[in-house]
């Protein structure tokens, strides 16, 4: 889940919302349903996609009759995972790798790829890789002002 919105860049209300039938596997695309149910194509990188091939061949044997449609991430009963849940996971790693886990849920997307971009993936930031820690964790999320000056 964290490799997919690290990739992305979505939200955690838009990766629960994933179905399997919305990954490209050979395009490296996803196809996003964001607010107001509008749709757009995400390109996924090559780490993000390898993830999610691994976490679905472990699910394999959570879900019973898996089918090649229905919900992408699912808890150990089978059904979608909840925003609340992903929520929960994402916090205990942020909390791990000694960020701020009250990061908003509605900025998680656009931010989590700038922190991994600054410290390691989310695995390595996880200090599952042991990534080394950044000097200064305030500065992950202090804005960028020459993006910013950009128009970016």
């Amino acid at each position: 889940m964290l490799e997919c919105m690290y990739s992305t860049g979505i939200r955690v209300s838009e990766l629960v919302g994933l179905n399997l039938e919305d990954v490209d596997f050979a395009g490296s695309i996803i196809r996003v349903r964001g607010k107001g149910r509008k749709e757009r194509l995400s390109p996924m990188g090559q780490t993000a996609i390898a993830a999610i091939q691994k976490y679905l061949a472990m699910r394999g044997g959570m879900v019973k009759d898996a089918l090649p449609t229905g919900p992408l991430f699912v808890n150990k009963h089978g059904q979608r995972l909840s925003t609340r849940s992903v929520r929960r996971k994402l916090d205990k790693y942020l909390i791990e790798a000694g960020l701020d886990p009250d990061i908003s849920p509605h900025t998680s997307g656009t931010r989590l790829p700038r922190i991994c971009s600054t410290t390691g993936g989310p695995a390595e930031r996880a200090g599952i890789a042991g990534a080394p820690e950044p000097e200064h964790d305030a500065d992950l999320y202090a804005p960028d002002d020459d993006a910013h000056e950009a128009g970016v």
